[in-house]
């Protein structure tokens, strides 16, 4: 019983993480114009409207093969994987 316990809060945490990240981008996409930036914490933190089709800091980016659909996706179930495996 307690490990069906810990695999809900871990997937009532999760769902909420990308509930928050999806309603996040929806509301910039809706309000903010594209380049836009607002300071959310002066100095250090600012939330801008930019498109990034790569992956983090704009990784593979410039490759517009298909490919980088599937290796994104890879790298995405192997790290579900790993984070299950040692949840």
């Amino acid at each position: 019983m307690v490990q069906r316990t810990k695999y809900i809060r871990f997937s009532v945490v999760a769902l909420l993480v990308v509930l928050c990240d999806q309603v996040s981008k929806a509301i910039v996409l809706e309000k903010m114009p594209i380049f836009k930036s607002i300071s959310i914490i002066p100095g250090f933190f600012n939330l801008t409207h930019v498109h990034n089709p790569g992956g983090a800091f704009g990784f593979l980016a410039q490759n517009g093969s298909p490919l980088r659909h599937w290796i994104f996706l890879s790298a995405a179930l192997v790290a579900l994987g790993l984070i299950l495996y040692f949840y």
